[in-house]
């Protein structure tokens, strides 16, 4: 089984940045030896069972637990194969369909 991941994790406290809040949570996956990919809006991982996908966000959840509430979005792509590295297929994917098609 493949997992993939996109979740934004941060608290609801004041109007300040978030950076803080991410860096922290970015710390916990790399502690957890957890590939993933940081943009502007969300952060992006893979396993291999829903399982794990679950027990990382909730070590990510536990990284902000000085905060008293804390929004947590995630979405799943779960696919029944043993494909691995679909985040950067994915993006290859669509990287090739714009230079074929737009160049």
């Amino acid at each position: 089984m493949s997992v993939v991941v996109s979740f934004s994790i941060f608290s609801l406290y004041g109007d300040k940045s978030k950076a803080e809040e991410i860096a922290k949570v970015h710390k916990v996956l790399k502690e957890l030896n957890v590939k993933c990919e940081l943009n502007a809006m969300n952060s992006v991982f893979e396993t291999e069972s829903l399982k794990e996908a679950f027990f990382i966000l909730e070590k990510c959840n536990e990284a902000l637990s000085d905060y008293k509430r804390v929004y947590l979005n995630a979405n799943f792509d779960i696919k029944n194969s043993n494909e691995k590295l679909r985040i950067k297929q994915k993006v290859k994917s669509v990287e090739e369909i714009i230079k074929n098609e737009f160049n």
